[in-house]
C-alpha cells in the first residue's frame, strides 16, 4: 500500500497502463489482420472473449482465486462492453 516511504508514482503507473493497453491489443489487431472481412466481427468477439477468460484464469491463479468465479464474470463484463459499443456505433453510424 501506500505509505510515507511508498508513495504513488504517477509516471510508473501511466506507463504500467500505457504498456496494458498496448499489450491488450495485440490479440485483436493480429485478428482483424489475418481475418477476411465477412468473418471479421463474430472472429473478433469470439477471440477477444476468449483472450478476456484467459487472463480471468490468470488473475485468479496469481491471487490464489478459484477460478470460475473471475473467468465468468469477465467473460460477461466483455461481452456487455462489446454488445454496448456495437450498439453506439451502429446508432451513430461509425464503424472502427
Amino acid at each position: 500500500g501506500l505509505t510515507e516511504v511508498s508513495t504513488a508514482n504517477p509516471v510508473q503507473a501511466a506507463l504500467a497502463s500505457a504498456g496494458s493497453f498496448c499489450s491488450g491489443a495485440i490479440l485483436p489487431l493480429v485478428i482483424a489482420l489475418f481475418t477476411p472481412n465477412h468473418w471479421l466481427i463474430p472472429v473478433l468477439a469470439t477471440t477477444t472473449l476468449i483472450g478476456l477468460a484467459v487472463l480471468g484464469w490468470f488473475s485468479a491463479k496469481l491471487g490464489g482465486a478459484h477460478p470460475v468465479r473471475p473467468m465468468i464474470r469477465i467473460i460477461i463484463w466483455g461481452a456487455i462492453a462489446l454488445l454496448v459499443t456495437g450498439f453506439i456505433g451502429r446508432m451513430i453510424g461509425a464503424a472502427v
